[in-house]
């Protein structure tokens, strides 16, 4: 079984198809080596509803890339990731937090 190490990034505000403005450099960085995603930031924070731009699969392994997510909304993204197959890099019970 190989494993596919997949960093998610949150979606700029404005255009949810272009990563952030702070993680630009990084996504483009990150995209060279690895499968990269983006998050809606817009329907995350305002809506609690997590959406990606990359399907998730089995052997999927996710590493959140972004700005500092609330308990409740870090485990909806768990939740999110885990519904289709993958498993998040860092769980809320490795952090010591809960919710």
């Amino acid at each position: 079984m190989k494993l596919n190490y997949v960093f998610l990034f949150l979606s700029d505000p404005l255009d949810s198809r272009i990563p952030d403005v702070e993680y630009e450099k990084e996504y483009k960085a990150a995209s060279k080596y690895f499968s990269v995603g983006l998050i809606n930031q817009e329907r995350l924070f305002e809506d609690n509803v997590v959406t990606t731009t990359y399907k998730i699969s089995n052997d999927d392994i996710i590493v959140y890339r972004g700005w500092m997510l609330k308990p409740q909304l870090y485990d909806r993204l768990v939740t999110y990731v885990e519904k289709n197959g993958g498993q998040m890099f860092t769980n809320l019970s490795e952090l010591n937090i809960r919710i």
